[in-house]
């Protein structure tokens, strides 16, 4: 039998455990706040996806990038309490809300304090992201705030000094920089 010394065998697992523990994909996350920044949900009974957010989100998809949505709403509410109040409250002549390209990453608050800009739902998604780039994409100004704050890229859509949604290149090329480089990239 063969003894190795403690130190090589603690650095082989070591070693082995930090190689082996990356095989996760590095995956670009994109979370929406769903209010005003991809429905226009200003009246109720006439909820419709906003100007070219249905060809974004689905641009997206088709890019790869994982899609999640964080939403405030009641907290006695589940997901599919507010997808039915989506659903209840859509313009009939509107194509409908591509939830399946959202599959399960769907952050609402279990209690009202926790909903934004409290940062525990930010917190949630960026667990899901596993430390790989995440932005928050929101027409709220506070919520983007906080969000850089807690480590996302942001972008506050719907500005008139610029276009709605934050370009595909522009995704990209501040996806393959270091994150901590351009944490104030998007205004």
């Amino acid at each position: 039998m063969v003894f190795y010394p403690l130190k090589l065998v603690l650095m082989f697992l070591i070693i082995t455990h930090f190689s082996v523990g990356h095989t996760q994909e590095e995956k670009t996350w994109i979370f929406f706040d769903i209010g005003n920044t991809l429905i226009d949900s200003r009246v109720d009974g006439d909820f419709f996806m906003l100007e070219g957010a249905m060809s974004y989100i689905e641009s997206l998809s088709k890019n790869g990038y994982s899609l999640g949505i964080i939403s405030n709403v009641p907290p006695d509410w589940n997901v599919e309490t507010l997808k039915r109040f989506i659903e209840d409250n859509w313009r009939k002549d509107s194509p409908r809300f591509p939830w399946k390209v959202f599959e399960d990453r769907i952050l609402i608050p279990d209690l009202a304090r926790h909903r934004k800009p409290n940062p525990y739902l930010f917190k949630k998604a960026k667990k899901i992201s596993k430390g790989n780039v995440a932005f928050f994409f929101s027409e709220n100004k506070k919520e983007v705030e906080v969000a850089r704050v807690e480590g996302f890229l942001t972008y506050q859509v719907w500005q008139a000094d610029r276009d709605p949604y934050l370009s595909l290149e522009k995704i990209a090329q501040f996806s393959s920089k270091n994150p901590i480089d351009t944490l104030n990239i998007c205004p």
